[in-house]
């Protein structure tokens, strides 16, 4: 349709509507979690846990790479191999702590 003219009967608003109903009920239901939501919280904890845990490994896995490969002196920086490690530790641990 795209003129004309019509009439529309209004026979509630506001809180009296549908709408009004619904929303006064979803505000009664207060914050509790489904059992859905309770599922999906395990679940999310579960896969950031085995995330960190890929994380840490290929860590290592570089780690261990890096070290025999001359690891700092190789790549112009003689002496500061101590260092770097420091630092990548310090920093993993002001993320995880």
């Amino acid at each position: 349709m795209t003129e004309g003219s019509g009439h529309v009967l209004v026979t509630a608003v506001g809180v009296n509507s549908t709408w009004g109903k619904t929303m006064a009920l979803v505000s009664e239901a207060g914050d509790d979690e489904t059992p859905l939501q309770q599922k999906l919280e395990v679940l999310a904890a579960a896969i950031g846990k085995i995330g960190l845990g890929v994380a840490v490994c290929c860590f290592i896995a570089q780690l261990i790479k890096w070290v025999p490969e001359g690891g700092a002196e190789r790549q112009g920086r003689r002496g500061q191999g101590g260092r770097v490690l420091v630092a990548a530790w310090t920093w993993a641990w002001d993320r995880c702590g």
